[in-house]
């Protein structure tokens, strides 16, 4: 219950911020409006190529790692509506091991698209690597049925996998 409410509240700031900025500069002219948008987009593309290029580099440090994730986390402040922020900040936690910390990031990612898959899809695999196989089979089962509800196929049969996967991990572990 603890951790809905944080997220609820996760959320509800980031929503915030989101509502202060355009307030701020709401103008009558759609163009300006519009201008606005797309220095939104550009800011936050620039965000996530500053981090995508930090862990690119060949020495992956841990201190290129943290200002990736740096840069990711300013990208979901400037812009929580763009799934690219969430994606690339969870699967960092997931490739250093921070399993709890990308389940944190991806929960808070289905707050603001409810109706992806892919963010239930990625939440089985972290509950997995923590050995919670209820939740992970849960998980690849709501990423089943978002994936199949879209009618996207290819990613629906992934998630079906998985699943199925899970399904012959509970009962090997029972």
């Amino acid at each position: 219950m603890k951790r809905i409410v944080l997220l609820f509240l996760c959320a509800t700031f980031i929503y915030a911020g989101c509502d202060a900025h355009s307030t701020k500069d709401q103008v009558s002219d759609d163009s300006t409006a519009e201008s606005g948008k797309v220095n939104l987009t550009v800011k936050t593309d620039q965000l996530i190529q500053k981090g995508r290029d930090r862990l690119n580099l060949g020495t992956k440090s841990i201190r290129d790692i943290a200002q990736a994730m740096q840069y990711f986390k300013e990208a979901i402040g400037t812009n929580p509506f763009d799934q690219r922020g969430y994606l690339l900040l969870g699967k960092t936690y997931m490739n250093v091991g921070s399993y709890n910390d990308a389940i944190f990031t991806f929960q808070s990612a289905l707050l603001v698209f409810p109706e992806d898959g892919l963010f239930n899809y990625l939440l089985s695999m972290c509950f997995f690597q923590l050995e919670d196989n209820g939740m992970a089979t849960y998980n690849a089962q709501k990423s089943m049925d978002k994936y199949k509800k879209s009618k996207n196929i290819d990613q629906y049969k992934k998630s079906k996998k998985l699943f199925n996967s899970l399904l012959i991990n509970n009962v090997r572990s029972q």
